[in-house]
């Protein structure tokens, strides 16, 4: 589905990555973890065209995609959450879930979608005519959530999705995730400081560090020292 080839991106003059080889297959869920500043959330970026790309690849389902435009990697089935649980506080629920599907999808469609994200999340169709600003910070990552799930993406890409929340929410949220990836089969690609919850849930987990991979693999690398080091925020 995804594939990143020695990939090197910028901000500016600050390099950030330092040839960085990852893969997402269909139907997976793949984490991003390691210390602030490693790089794992311009990892993200730069296939968003948000990062700049100096060197390497970003393929998705085997074509070149490298510095594509954010309107053409939605219409390719790309979708991007970032963090901090960003919504438009001063409209409906439901027209924060609108706002995203109008530009793709006919309005017997997204009637369609937005019927399938209200049966994910109930809260939000319980609350769908309140403005979002009376949200809890649980339901604003729900809402956040059912705004990027409402175009049917086939790569969901989220950037600290449990950053904020309580320890319960959090594992409502990784429940979520992983109940998305049964509902819908769409990969997902996610950046996370809880280490131990994304590796839990995930398929494959790469440990960044300096911009670059240092260490990948399934569940059984929560033992490694590696990401023992990773728990503590710190360096091993």
């Amino acid at each position: 589905m995804l594939e990143l080839r020695d990939l090197h991106a910028n901000y500016g003059e600050i390099v950030v990555l330092k040839g960085v080889n990852i893969f997402v297959r269909q139907g997976e869920i793949v984490s991003l973890i390691g210390p602030n500043g490693a790089g794992k959330s311009t990892v993200i970026k730069s296939v968003f065209s948000i990062a700049q790309v100096t060197k390497g690849e970003v393929i998705f389902e085997g074509k070149p995609i490298t510095h594509k435009q954010t309107h053409e990697l939605l219409k390719l089935g790309i979708v991007y959450m970032p963090q901090g649980k960003v919504i438009f506080s001063n409209l409906t629920v439901e027209e924060n879930i609108k706002i995203s599907g109008e530009i793709l999808l006919n309005a017997e469609k997204l009637k369609e979608r937005i019927d399938w994200v209200y049966s994910l999340f109930p809260v939000l169709k319980r609350k769908s005519r309140q403005l979002a600003f009376g949200l809890s910070g649980g339901e604003r990552q729900m809402l956040a959530l059912a705004r990027a799930l409402v175009i049917s993406p086939k790569l969901l890409m989220l950037d600290e999705p449990s950053l904020g929340l309580s320890p319960k929410l959090q594992a409502e949220l990784f429940s979520t995730i992983s109940k998305i990836r049964e509902r819908t089969k769409s990969s997902i690609l996610i950046v996370e400081q809880n280490a131990k919850k994304a590796i839990e849930i995930s398929d494959r987990t790469y440990l960044l560090e300096d911009g670059k991979v240092v260490l990948s693999g399934g569940k059984e690398i929560v033992k490694r020292k590696e990401i023992k080091a990773v728990y503590l925020g710190g360096r091993y």
